[in-house]
Parts: C-alpha cells; sequence; structure tokens
C-alpha cells in the first residue's frame, strides 16, 4: 500500500505542542497532516517520510552564523530555554522512518556495497509509471537568508517503488547544502535498499559557475541543477533485510495493492496523529475529504495567526499552497 496524505499547514494549536515538545522555533511553513507511507504486510514493514520526525532529527546546535541568527535566537528565546539550542537551518539528516507493522518496532537496516540500480530506473528500462506523487514537509526562507526545504518525491511501477527525499538548504553568501535520501524496493524481493548522500559547498562557488541568465532564471533554487555541481561529502548506502520477516496480522489480507502485486491503486486517506505511527486504513470516504473552500479558509486563518505573531516576516505563499 503506497499512500500520499496532503494536507494544509500545520494549526497555531499544533504548532505550539510540537514548538514545546521538539524545544525548537518551527519553520515558518510546517505541513504536518502531510506524509508519504509505504506498507507492506507481507515483509512486516513500514516505511514513511513525516515532518515532525524529520524536525526531531535535527541537530540541537546550529554550524552556521548570519547576522541574523543571533537574533532569531533571541526570539526563540523568549519561549524556549537557553540551554535548548536548535539548527536554524533545519539541516536535518533524516532519513525516513522505518517500523515493523506488527510490533512498531523501530528497524535499523546494516551498510552494504551493494548499490541501487539507477539504470533500472530510468524511462529508457520500459516500465510505466503507475503512481507517483511530490509532497513538500516543510519550508522556511531562513528569515530572509536563503531558504530550506524538505521535500519527497515517489513512484511506483507494477516491479518496483522508488523514493527521492530531499533538504535543500541554501544560506545566502555563506553555503549550499543538498542532503539526500534514495530508498528503493522491487515487489516480491525481501530487501530493500537505502541511499544517503550529503552535498555541500561554498555559496560563492556555486554561485560563480552560473552564468547571469541562469541566476535570473532561479538556478540558486533549484537543487535538480545545481547537485551536480556540489562534491559529495558523506556518501552510505544501507540495506533493510526482511528475509526472515513475519507477516503481519493486523494488516487487511483482502487488500491489494501496488506494493503487494495486486490490481488496486493507491489511494489517499486521512493522516494519523503526528505522534502515532501510521497503521494501515481504509480509504478515506468522498464525505471525510475537505473541499478547496475549506482547506483555502484553514490557509488564510493560519496566514493571519502567523502575521499576528510574527509581524512583518512573510512566509512563503507557495509553500502555503495545498499541494494537489
Amino acid at each position: 500500500v503506497l499512500e500520499s496524505r496532503k494536507g494544509p499547514i500545520l494549526s497555531s494549536g499544533l504548532a505550539d505542542t510540537w514548538t514545546k515538545d521538539l524545544s525548537m522555533t518551527l519553520p515558518e511553513m510546517v505541513f504536518g497532516e502531510t506524509d508519504l507511507v509505504i506498507l507492506n504486510k507481507d515483509l512486516d514493514v513500514a516505511f514513511a517520510f513525516k515532518a515532525y520526525d524529520a524536525l526531531a532529527a535535527c541537530s540541537r546546535a546550529a554550524d552556521i552564523k548570519v547576522s541574523m541568527s543571533e537574533k532569531w535566537m533571541e526570539k526563540a528565546g523568549a519561549d524556549i530555554p537557553e540551554a535548548q539550542e536548535f539548527d536554524w537551518t533545519y539541516s536535518t539528516k533524516y532519513r525516513g522512518t522505518t517500523r515493523t507493522l506488527s510490533t512498531d518496532a523501530a528497524i535499523e537496516p546494516s551498510e552494504t556495497e551493494e548499490k541501487i540500480d539507477f539504470d533500472s530506473l530510468k524511462p529508457k528500462a520500459g516500465e510505466s509509471i503507475v503512481w507517483s506523487s511530490d509532497i513538500i514537509l516543510f519550508e522556511d526562507e531562513l528569515h530572509d537568508h536563503g531558504t530550506c526545504k524538505l521535500s519527497v518525491r515517489v513512484r511506483a511501477t507494477q516491479t518496483y517503488f522508488y523514493v527521492l527525499q530531499r533538504v535543500w538548504v541554501r544560506v545566502d553568501h555563506v553555503v549550499f547544502r543538498l542532503r539526500e535520501t534514495r530508498l528503493h524496493h522491487r515487489f516480491g524481493s525481501s530487501h530493500a535498499l537505502r541511499q544517503y548522500t550529503e552535498r555541500e559547498d561554498n555559496y560563492d562557488t556555486i554561485v560563480k559557475s552560473c552564468n547571469a541568465k541562469q541566476i535570473r532564471e532561479g538556478i540558486l533554487d533549484e537543487p535538480d541543477q545545481l547537485a551536480a555541481r556540489m562534491p559529495v561529502v558523506y556518501d552510505v548506502t544501507e540495506k533493510f533485510d526482511f528475509a526472515n520477516a513475519t507477516p503481519a496480522n493486523s494488516a487487511d489480507p483482502a487488500k491489494t495493492s501496488v506494493a503487494t502485486g495486486g490490481p488496486e491503486a493507491p489511494k489517499d486517506s486521512a493522516p494519523p496523529p503526528p505522534t502515532a505511527f501510521p497503521k494501515p486504513m481504509p480509504p478515506a470516504s468522498g464525505d471525510s475529504t475537505p473541499t478547496q473552500a475549506e482547506i483555502d479558509a484553514k490557509n488564510k486563518l493560519a496566514e493571519a495567526e502567523f502575521k499576528k505573531k510574527f509581524g512583518n516576516l512573510k512566509p512563503n505563499a507557495k509553500a502555503m499552497l495545498h499541494r494537489e
């Protein structure tokens, strides 16, 4: 079962709860009801990519300083004890959440020399994509000193799924960072491979590698175009081995999906509370799906609350849009 669940930005009430629980000032736009969940009852595994877990994986100390960061920490200090600092660039090293379906226990992979076969994922391999999704978990403009965005893309064919999570950080006049997690599994196999890569380079070095036309067209916000120019500073491939997995009894044996080789297409469903790991659940009924008007109204209310709390600081308008 593959589910890409999309929702509006975090409500003020949940934002306050997350701020206290995580001991950090949240990014301007957090999509707490948005996530990607991949369930396989035969392998007794659930993969997920969630904003809460990603923020929880942020460092407790910032390694980048700009003139604004001190003012930012002063502002955060009004609500957060001084000792509880956090990475204000949100350069999380989160690689996704992996747990068993039967016991909700964390699953840790082991390092491997095996590599993801990227040639088999290219269009020329001849496999048609039967489902795909692109979501944003959080986004921040770093108080006009750059940008940070955590996004997740997923695609599935009849024989595999492939996930790309990206943490894109640009701190103006300081650094460019790209932290990518790739997760690949072929249906019917008893393992999955996860590659984690960190790229980083000096801001001026990257800017000098671009011509004026490219900069005008916004290349500095395009990790797809800049990734190859950034040196790799860390890379590891890990393997999840499910050879001895016991099928999860909690899953519905009558339900089939792309993940288990059946005919049913992945569907969206309502998200669970952020503190609970997703369990298999039936698709939401039409009556429970919010209308676009309701989503727009909720976003406008959240924007008004944001302005009331932070004054003239402007949230990223694109990040506020409900992504269809």
